[in-house]
């Protein structure tokens, strides 16, 4: 009787042991919080944050897991981030997004007496710099995208992504109207390189375009292409 005393705590000891394992190594939380763009850049922001100790300002990349963004970034957007709890301390601070939420978008502001209506919203849409897979993935989840080749004929006719369409980045400024009539669906643009495609996408945030994605080169894309 006492050795199966002794057994049976030392199994009750193992379970205590292995159940604080599993509570120590468990994952952290992320953060949560909400703060107004500062700056837009290539691969990630800058927001300004009350909800935050010891800073007031997050410098905002984004984890290679994380979805595509369904809006256009605008300085003086309100969004909500989730961002990984491991922050690299330096100022502003350094954070890896996993998730990023429109909560209040650019307010456009009324025109006074005197002043042309302005839409000053598609004059500062910043073009959205996204991957191969996360363009794939957008084409196959998403409805109502278009996807945009901007190189010659000649390049288009030797191979391209099914669906696409043709508008060299030469016609782009003047063909857009005619060929993109909905200024809010989601345009994903490709050239061969990467090149085109970037100035192609300032040409539309100009012309009011306000979901521009640019996935870069066809030379970069891992999937089939066709010929039509």
């Amino acid at each position: 009787m006492k050795r199966l005393l002794i057994h049976l705590a030392a199994a009750m000891l193992l379970v205590t042991v292995l159940l604080f394992s599993a509570c120590s190594g468990a994952e952290e939380p992320n953060i949560v919080f909400t703060g107004e763009v500062l700056e837009v850049y290539d691969k990630g922001f800058l927001l300004s944050t009350t909800e935050l100790d010891g800073t007031d300002k997050v410098s905002i990349g984004y984890d290679k897991g994380m979805k595509p963004l369904d809006f256009n970034l605008l300085v003086g957007q309100t969004l909500q981030v989730t961002v990984l709890r491991q922050m690299r301390e330096s100022y502003p601070v350094q954070a890896t997004a996993v998730k990023v939420r429109l909560v209040q978008d650019v307010q456009q502001a009324p025109a006074t007496a005197g002043e042309s209506t302005v839409d000053e919203l598609s004059r500062s849409v910043v073009p959205v710099k996204i991957t191969p897979e996360e363009a794939k993935r957008m084409m196959d989840e998403e409805s109502g995208v278009v996807i945009l080749d901007v190189r010659t004929k000649e390049e288009f006719d030797a191979g391209h992504i099914k669906g696409a369409v043709l508008l060299p980045d030469t016609e782009v400024a003047d063909k857009a109207a005619e060929l993109l009539r909905d200024k809010d669906a989601p345009i994903l643009i490709y050239c061969r390189t990467g090149r085109r495609s970037a100035l192609a996408a300032k040409t539309l945030a100009g012309l009011g375009y306000t979901r521009i994605y640019d996935f870069g080169g066809i030379v970069d894309w891992p999937y089939e292409t066709v010929k039509e």
